[in-house]
């Protein structure tokens, strides 16, 4: 199964763990060196962003001091064919940004988001990184996205005293327009 990744640098470590795969970071990249076709041929896209309520149509990096990149917008799905990919946002706000229509636009066969603040850690795959981490786990075993997060949801519930934890449970797929 081909993994993409892309998050913030302080969720790298934590990132590379949920994926198996060495994420692409932002920063470097950013709105102007990001090549949305680098998202191609993937069966998993695996996003650990900032989303912002108040800017709704772009993602953001940061740096190891805190400081926020603008990377992704709706440009960087424009003419991209991601053939039924899965798409993990873990971004905050994810499933109110209008990019998750854009990824089926793209083609994306599911889209998985919560609503809200989502949290994680930077170096302990907790969170939305262990939720990501049981998706692309059981969808490796052959499982369906639908069925490989209800199976994540259940396997979080043990942690469910950890607010991280408890926060995956609102993640669903998000309906197609």
């Amino acid at each position: 199964m081909r993994i993409f990744a892309l998050c913030t640098i302080p969720a790298q470590a934590s990132v590379a763990k949920a994926t198996g795969k060495t994420p692409l970071t932002s920063p470097p990249l950013n709105l102007a060196t990001f090549d949305g076709k680098m998202m191609e041929g993937y069966d998993v896209l695996y996003f650990r962003l900032h989303g912002i309520p108040s800017i709704p149509g772009k993602w953001f990096g940061e740096d190891d001091r805190g400081g926020l990149v603008a990377v992704v917008d709706e440009r960087h799905l424009q003419g991209v064919n991601l053939s039924g990919a899965t798409v993990i946002l873990a971004n905050c706000y994810g499933k109110s940004s209008p990019l998750v229509q854009e990824f089926y636009r793209a083609g994306a066969g599911a889209v998985i988001a919560g609503s809200g603040p989502n949290y994680a850690s930077g170096s302990d795959m907790i969170g939305t990184d262990r939720l990501a981490y049981h998706i692309i786990n059981r969808m490796q075993a052959g499982i369906c996205a639908r069925t490989a997060l209800n199976w994540a949801k259940g396997a979080l519930t043990m942690n469910i005293w950890r607010q991280a934890d408890r926060d995956t449970l609102e993640f669903s797929i998000v309906d197609k327009e």
